[in-house]
């Protein structure tokens, strides 16, 4: 102390990172270590806070609340003044066609499936689901849902469980039917046309016939009579022989 000096301590309160709670199934750091709600860290004003997200299986991070907001896994925070946040996850919503009945193809978001199949969307997400069915069948309905348009666009704000329905075209065996029906009918008259004319045609045969022997009978009958005459006129003459 060669001479007078004068100093000042300054203290300076911790800038608070407080997560209060973790909603829904997930795992959350801060600055690489997990954490159980409720948590309190002192920063340093000024000093960078790490936070870190890790979902479950069947679930998904939606976003922070509190003092920060956003949807990034993982963020880093300057930690300035207090700060309060709580890490929000969802449930997914899952998307299950369980079977496809009759021939067709289903596809979910431009893919060609299986049954079973599932597949999650986060809430809100939209579904896009297609039916293409088989030659000689048709798609008749979604059954689980409210639809009968081969394809739809479902909002995912909770788990559906579908069955797509496709049936065989009936119009192609009543087409058929009908062709042989039509054959039947056209053979029927053929057969009825053939044995018409046939039936004429040996009635024209008969009447020509007839016709070509007139002449001849006409002739023995003209032989006959003269016959007969001839014979009237000797059995007269013999007659009057005997008379005489």
């Amino acid at each position: 102390m060669d001479e007078d000096k004068e100093i000042m301590a300054v203290f300076e309160e911790y800038a608070t990172l407080k997560i209060e709670d973790i909603t829904g199934d997930g795992t959350v750091k801060v600055d690489g270590e997990v954490i159980e709600t409720p948590i309190e860290k002192n920063y340093e004003r000024g000093e960078e806070a790490e936070l870190s997200v890790d979902p479950d299986e069947g679930w998904y991070f939606e976003e922070w609340t509190g003092d920060h907001t956003g949807t990034e896994e993982q963020i880093t925070i300057t930690m300035d003044e207090d700060k309060e946040i709580t890490a929000v996850f969802e449930e997914y919503a899952t998307l299950k066609i369980e079977d496809i009945t009759g021939d067709g193809t289903v596809k979910v978001d431009g893919e060609v499936i299986e049954a079973p199949f599932e597949k999650n969307y986060e809430r809100g997400e939209e579904a896009e689901l297609s039916a293409d069915p088989d030659e000689g069948w048709y798609f008749k309905e979604w059954e689980g849902i409210a639809e009968e348009d081969a394809d739809i666009t479902i909002t995912m704000v909770e788990d559906k469980e579908i069955t797509a329905n496709f049936e065989e075209d009936g119009l192609n065996w009543m087409i058929i039917i009908g062709i042989i029906a039509m054959i039947m009918i056209i053979l029927a008259i053929i057969g009825y046309v053939i044995k018409k004319s046939s039936e004429e045609s040996g009635s024209r045969r008969e009447e020509e016939i007839y016709k070509s022997s007139l002449p001849v009978l006409k002739k023995k009958k003209n032989d006959d009579n003269a016959n007969l005459y001839d014979e009237n006129q000797k059995d007269e003459k013999e007659n009057k022989q005997e008379e005489k």
